[in-house]
């Protein structure tokens, strides 16, 4: 499906677990590259990071016109991917997303309400907003309490820039 000019793998009210991403790229090959590397992924998360991952999110951005909106990731029971999502979740503990092709900024903006421990210091505060460029071969961390007080996504760009593509590993 479509969404901010980004193409994702995924279904479109929850995420896909591993085998199934898998399923998909490997549907005309069983030696599928693309499989190969979502596999090898898989294991190098789990081994450098000593979680389980649980769901993955391909997104792909063929040009710096795309962007992902600001978001936090679905991390339980109680967070809905959407209106009509009847999902099971594993208790997830983080993200893990790898960057590969062009390089891309990622914002990440701190945010005040129900569920951030943080508050603002006024009517007009803006909170904090800083961009980090991830680029190819990069990867980017967080953990649930840090998913509870930020939101994270990606601007489009001025310039123009070739395809990228995130994989998204949410971990429990």
């Amino acid at each position: 499906w479509k969404a901010g000019g980004k193409f994702l793998l995924s279904n479109e009210e929850r995420n896909q677990s591993p085998t199934a991403i898998v399923h998909v790229l490997e549907r005309d090959n069983q030696e599928s590259d693309a499989g190969k590397g979502i596999r090898a992924l898989v294991a190098y998360t789990e081994r450098e990071y000593r979680f389980r991952v649980t769901a993955i999110q391909l997104n792909f951005h063929p040009n710096n016109k795309s962007s992902h909106k600001q978001h936090r990731d679905i991390y339980g029971a109680g967070q809905k991917g959407g209106i009509n999502c009847t999902c099971s979740f594993m208790k997830c503990t983080g993200t893990v997303c790898y960057s590969l092709g062009s390089s891309r900024q990622v914002q990440c903006e701190t945010i005040a309400d129900q569920r951030s421990r943080y508050e603002a210091c006024g009517e007009d505060c803006a909170g904090s907003k800083t961009l980090k460029w991830m680029h190819s071969g990069s990867a980017m961390y967080f953990n649930a309490p840090w998913n509870n007080n930020h939101t994270h996504g990606v601007p489009k760009l001025d310039d123009a820039c070739g395809p990228r593509i995130s994989v998204a590993l949410l971990c429990a």
